[in-house]
């Protein structure tokens, strides 16, 4: 995987990035992002703000990434203040994208509400504006008659918008009823030099502490959204047999349990970069992909990490959220559950059958062509194709 950190100046900027994000280097879709504009000989500058909130400047492969930070946050706590923390936010990235050299703004996610209205009740004619809508719009929003008016004109205005999955775009079209200008699927694939990386080794330490016992990997947020607590529970019959490895935080509701299978020995939490997730992925014996039906947001989920996993020949136990469903039954690479992933019972014969059958879906993965069938460099030339069109008829 190409991800390197240079210390040097980066050369001017074609594309600049806005993007509120928990840490750069964990961020795959910005850093692949950033990538793929580089493969096209199209530089980047990042803006970003990251859960630490500090200042400071550094360069990713041609690209100069600049951190910024809110003076409310360390008056407010998280979650708290939006009503100071968002005006100042926006305030800083819309004078940062009116001093951008940059011909192309790209927005990524769903925090730059009031900043692309800022931009799009009057747009300066240099900019070509691009909204990556990594997740659907919040509900609250969509359902007051004002700020779906408001919602609609943003996303009218926009020069090109970007969507992680067909379901997504259609449930948006369906509550907004807006008209692009133009628009481009762009799924959460890895890159093809994830795809085809020899496969990597585990550090000696998760060595030592598996023991010889094979392990299923949990990726991402332990959290109620995404039932980690059922997947616990139903894994709990399997302690003799397999371990659990945790790869990102653990939300406070669940800490006390998993702190507890910590010390049993059963559980290994840790959190590493985008670089080191291949290590893990590749001697898992299986996963377990949830998103509770909570939201539309969840329902029509579009992880990564699923992705990653399929990818790698690693099946997977995932609820029968539509674009979850449709690639895992597609690729025959796993289990789909009946439900969300709520009920363990339902997990539980899951595990039972993914233990019996383990085989035959890694035999399926093997003779899938996932470098067609997750082609982000594929999608992301449709990309490129229409930034290349918005800088021409600059």
């Amino acid at each position: 995987m190409r991800h390197f950190y240079q210390k040097k100046t980066a050369r001017k900027s074609k594309v600049l990035h806005i993007i509120k994000t928990s840490k750069f280097f964990s961020d795959g879709r910005l850093l692949k992002w950033i990538n793929s504009l580089h493969d096209f000989n199209i530089n980047s500058k990042v803006i970003i703000l990251e859960d630490d909130n500090k200042k400071g400047e550094f360069t990713y492969n041609n690209a100069t990434v600049k951190t910024i930070n809110l003076a409310f946050r360390s008056i407010f706590p998280q979650r708290k203040g939006y009503l100071f923390k968002i005006p100042e936010y926006s305030l800083k990235t819309y004078l940062s994208t009116m001093r951008s050299s940059g011909k192309v703004i790209v927005f990524h996610d769903m925090q730059h509400y009031l900043t692309l209205l800022l931009l799009t009740l009057k747009k300066p004619k240099r900019l070509r504006i691009v909204w990556d809508l990594h997740e659907l719009p919040h509900q609250n929003l969509c359902r007051n008659f004002l700020t779906r008016k408001l919602l609609k004109g943003v996303l009218e205005k926009v020069d090109l918008l970007v969507y992680t999955n067909r379901e997504r775009r259609e449930y948006m079209q369906k509550q907004i009823g807006y008209n692009e200008k133009r628009h481009v699927l762009l799924q959460n694939f890895p890159g093809k030099d994830f795809i085809q990386s020899p496969k990597k080794g585990l550090d000696p330490e998760v060595l030592q502490w598996l023991d010889n016992k094979p392990y299923v990997l949990w990726m991402g947020w332990a959290s109620e959204g995404r039932n980690f607590k059922p997947a616990l529970e139903a894994l709990q019959g399997y302690k003799n047999e397999l371990k659990l490895i945790i790869l990102g935080p653990v939300e406070a509701g669940m800490k006390e349990a998993v702190d507890e299978e910590i010390e049993k020995g059963f559980i290994y939490q840790k959190f590493v970069p985008q670089i080191e997730i291949i290590n893990y992925v590749d001697n898992a014996l299986f996963s377990i992909v949830l998103y509770k039906n909570s939201s539309p947001n969840n329902f029509l989920c579009e992880p990564n990490r699923l992705y990653q996993l399929l990818s790698r020949n690693v099946p997977v136990i995932c609820g029968f959220n539509p674009p979850m469903k449709n690639v895992v039954e597609k690729v025959k690479g796993g289990i789909v559950l009946k439900d969300d992933g709520s009920e363990i019972e339902s997990i539980k014969r899951a595990i039972a059958t993914m233990l019996k059958n383990k085989l035959m879906y890694k035999e399926n993965l093997i003779n899938t062509n996932k470098e067609n069938l997750f082609s982000w460099e594929e999608q992301f030339e449709n990309v490129e194709n229409n930034l290349k069109e918005l800088l021409t008829n600059y």
